[in-house]
């Protein structure tokens, strides 16, 4: 097989990835005007006294282009802000972990930094975490990502072990690294070569995938026939809440700060013969609690969130509002590219002209400030 390299893969993920469509352009205009009342009968009227339960469905007409249509839910726990910084993974200890039966002499290091072993690799970075067997598992990891992407095959048990079991073995491996959050429910799935052979022609079918792969002469790849494999997706979560992941909505970037956070996501690859494959981005060390409980604002919060985002201009466009969540967010410090306060931010998701555009804000949950 070719060599697909560790930049090859950033690359094909990157154009895999979309991009969120940027805001419309706005003039001064005086303000959000006073709430209507909505006609849906399942629906709260909102008022500026209203007292809203915790978990409640929100159909509201904020001005003329702006409303709000979305289930709207309290935290019913308290909340804490945290700080924190990008875990610096010790290569020493990580080696040790993944290569115990390697002599130091065995182990080479290379001009980007990375370490090497036999046919393994391995790289750390602030905050990241790369680890593959061979370079075969790094286009396979491809064909595992499209396959979850495209939900096209059905979930089920391997020959060397079931999903519970190979879980543990992720978790157990994750949980020697230190990272400084529980880990969500993974997404699993689970591959055999025939599998394998699947993908591969459903992704050459792919004109979003067909041209880059070709470009790298891959695409057309025989594989063993008793391969068999699992891969791991987790995200990340603090007390029960989720953190800032790979399948949130993408941040909108704002003003001159080159980054805001990182997804937080952890993929760990299985096969019969051991880890294949570990990829670790945005991580956290330890979490250090702050003492005084987090002050959460309320829907009534939110609208005066939403007022100062659009009050003073003119939408040509009709914004509405159609999903409201809580999320603990990674937020790298102002000047630093490493310190992170977490922070609880409300995400609202939009329709813009009755369309998905991939369009979310995020507010601070305390303060209403707006993050992105």
């Amino acid at each position: 097989m070719k060599k697909w390299s560790l930049f090859g893969v950033v690359f094909l993920v990157l154009c895999m990835a979309g991009c969120a469509d940027e805001q419309a352009d706005h003039v001064k205009n005086n303000g959000l005007v006073n709430s209507e009342i909505a006609s849906n009968s399942d629906s709260v009227q909102i008022s500026d006294s209203t007292a809203l339960p915790s978990d409640t469905k929100i159909n509201e007409k904020l001005d003329d282009n702006l409303s709000v249509e979305a289930e709207f839910q309290m935290p019913e726990e308290e909340l804490f802000t945290w700080s924190s910084k990008l875990k610096q993974f010790d290569y020493d200890k990580i080696q040790s972990i993944l290569w115990p039966d390697a002599s130091s002499k065995e182990i080479t290091t290379d001009e980007f930094g990375m370490r090497h072993y036999k046919k393994a690799s391995l790289g750390v970075d602030k905050g990241s975490l790369i680890y593959t067997a061979d370079d075969e598992i790094n286009y396979i990891d491809t064909l595992c990502y499209y396959a979850k992407e495209k939900n096209i095959i059905p979930e089920k048990n391997l020959q060397f072990e079931t999903r519970d079991e190979a879980a543990e073995e992720a978790e157990t491996l994750l949980s020697k690294l230190d990272i400084g959050c529980e880990l969500g429910e993974p997404y699993i799935i689970a591959l055999n070569s025939g599998d394998l052979r699947k993908v591969q022609k459903e992704i050459m079918n792919d004109i979003d995938y067909k041209d880059v792969l070709s470009a790298k002469n891959l695409g057309n790849n025989d594989f063993e026939n008793d391969i068999e494999l699992y891969r791991l997706e987790y995200s990340f979560v603090i007390d029960r809440m989720p953190v800032f992941g790979y399948d949130d909505p993408t941040v909108q970037y704002t003003g001159d700060r080159p980054l805001l956070a990182q997804n937080m996501r952890a993929v760990v690859t299985l096969s019969k013969s051991g880890i294949q494959r570990v990829d670790l981005q945005g991580v956290l060390d330890v979490l250090t609690q702050n003492p005084d409980k987090a002050d959460i604002i309320d829907y009534e919060g939110i609208k005066k969130a939403l007022d100062k985002k659009f009050g003073d201009v003119i939408l040509s466009d009709k914004y509405k509002v159609i999903r409201i969540w809580m999320e603990y967010f990674p937020l790298i410090e102002s000047g630093s590219f490493e310190q992170v306060s977490v922070i609880p931010v409300w995400c609202l998701d939009f329709e813009i002209n009755g369309e998905i555009n991939n369009y979310t804000l995020r507010f601070n949950a305390c303060s209403g400030e707006e993050i992105s």
